[in-house]
């Protein structure tokens, strides 16, 4: 039997992102399993050297975290409330939302091993870029890498490949 103690959402505020959000509190929820939200800013580490250089006593960074950090339990809530309102039982699902800078596989990787996670819930748009079709979207990148399981979620009608 499936069972899981420790999740991982990658989040961006896309519709695939929601998708894989919603599903990944559903799955906390059954398993009683803490949740992890990630939100990366590739340019996060760069404004803040730069700040720190030019602006050290401005909060602006400081101020896009919170606000970040807000539209995280924004994003839950709003998901836990539909699920109620359609009906499902939901145990009180506790999450914890980490926003940082750099590229999001490798700062999703580190996250893995930080925090024990041992399932990561990611929405997928699907190779969006040349690049992405040779090397692999992020979502394959990070389902490649990552040591724990990987499930991927879909946006609402994605085209599948047929044989």
């Amino acid at each position: 039997m499936f069972t899981t103690d420790r999740i991982l959402v990658p989040f961006d505020f896309t519709d695939v992102s929601l998708r894989a959000l919603s599903a990944g509190v559903q799955l906390a929820s059954a398993h009683k399993a803490d949740l992890f939200v990630l939100y990366v800013h590739k340019e996060l580490a760069e404004d803040l050297h730069r700040r720190l250089d030019t602006a050290p006593n401005e909060t602006v960074i400081e101020d896009t975290i919170i606000d970040d950090e807000e539209g995280i339990r924004a994003a839950v809530a709003a998901e836990i409330a539909q699920m109620e309102d359609a009906g499902l039982a939901l145990h009180d699902v506790e999450f914890k939302a980490i926003i940082t800078g750099g590229s999001w596989v490798p700062v999703g990787l580190q996250v893995i091993d930080d925090h024990e996670i041992d399932l990561v819930v990611v929405g997928t748009h699907g190779a969006q870029s040349l690049a992405d079709k040779v090397v692999g979207s992020g979502a394959e990148r990070l389902a490649k890498q990552a040591p724990c399981s990987v499930f991927v979620v879909k946006p609402e009608g994605y085209p599948y490949l047929r044989d």
